[in-house]
């Protein structure tokens, strides 16, 4: 009788604080890569070749997908083809676009390395995330505004760099907080096949939906274990009360639109964990809290979820999983 009370209160408490990630995600497949570095951002072509941001060597590292490199693409510098602080990555079709965090350039490259052309993109202080298509750049970075609105997150950029339209305005309170730890190097946002728009604060949990042309069209329910930031809010230069700032609240790291749904990926305060909440595009909450001890990287065209595996002396582990739903 004992055990089967026991049984009951283990289901019971992972109902309240936190789901099962098997019950939602099965794994796919892992790619042992044959390096040990931090990755800072991940790209998969067409043919699966993953390119992996490495930010330590200020460059891009190819493998096919089953971990075997095939090419390294740029390196540090402020010429053609060269980095500065490279942040992200986007792949479309057969061409690579790599986003300078602070020198707001955009470099072009084919899937097999070779240099197009450089942009910058005028009036941001910085580059985060990139999503590529044809016509249009869509870039996240920070923007100052009016009075009324101080910043802006996310915008529309033709291929050259001209500026279109900026949307998503930031709150004052979000702007006090340095943007080289926050804004600038997480990039919480993505688009879906008909080209809508998800993205969420990181200070501030709340999932927003745009239309193409950056309307708004619905903001989401805000889960309810969700705990917000305390204040007041401490300088981010001073690192050691900064991190046990970051420690106490969720903080929104990724939004990755899978097949009909939209994931958030957060950063759940102490213990250290990662959790994911599912909506799907109509805006309903379909599950939360689902409590991972993986780092979502980023997703390929097929809809696999790339997640961050061991970290040997020599080598890094990618770990892929389908969702089930």
């Amino acid at each position: 009788m004992r055990y089967l009370k026991l049984i009951f209160f283990l289901i019971s408490f992972v109902e309240a604080f936190g789901s099962y990630f098997d019950e939602y995600f099965s794994l796919n497949t892992h790619v042992k890569l044959k390096k040990s570095f931090n990755i800072v951002d991940i790209a998969v072509d067409k043919n699966n070749n993953l390119f992996i941001l490495d930010l330590g060597e200020k460059n891009i590292k190819k493998y096919s997908q089953h971990g075997e490199l095939l090419k390294v693409i740029g390196r540090e510098g402020e010429g053609p083809g060269e980095f500065i602080y490279p942040r992200c990555i986007s792949i479309t079709n057969d061409e690579m676009c790599v986003g300078d965090l602070f020198t707001h350039r955009i470099s072009f490259f084919t899937v097999e390395g070779i240099f197009i052309k450089s942009v910058i993109c005028k009036g941001i202080t910085s580059i985060a995330k990139i999503i590529a298509s044809k016509n249009q750049l869509l870039v996240s970075g920070l923007k100052h505004g009016d009075t009324l609105y101080p910043g802006y997150f996310l915008h529309f950029y033709t291929r050259e760099g001209e500026p279109k339209k900026s949307f998503f305005p930031l709150e004052y309170q979000i702007t006090k907080i340095d943007a080289l730890f926050t804004l600038a190097l997480y990039a919480p946002f993505d688009i879906d096949s008909d080209g809508n728009i998800y993205t969420s604060w990181i200070y501030r949990y709340k999932l927003h939906k745009f239309l193409p042309n950056g309307e708004l069209a619905r903001i989401f329910p805000i889960p309810k274990n969700y705990i917000s930031p305390p204040h007041p809010y401490p300088n981010p230069l001073n690192r050691d009360k900064y991190e046990k700032w970051l420690s106490k609240w969720h903080q929104v790291l990724k939004v990755i639109v899978v097949k009909d749904y939209i994931l958030v990926f957060l950063r759940v305060h102490e213990p250290n964990e990662f959790r994911i909440d599912i909506y799907n595009k109509e805006g309903n909450l379909i599950h939360e809290n689902v409590l991972t001890d993986l780092e979502l990287l980023g997703k390929d065209p097929s809809g696999n979820l790339y997640f961050k595996g061991r970290l040997g002396e020599d080598f890094t582990e990618l770990e892929i999983y389908k969702l089930k739903l």
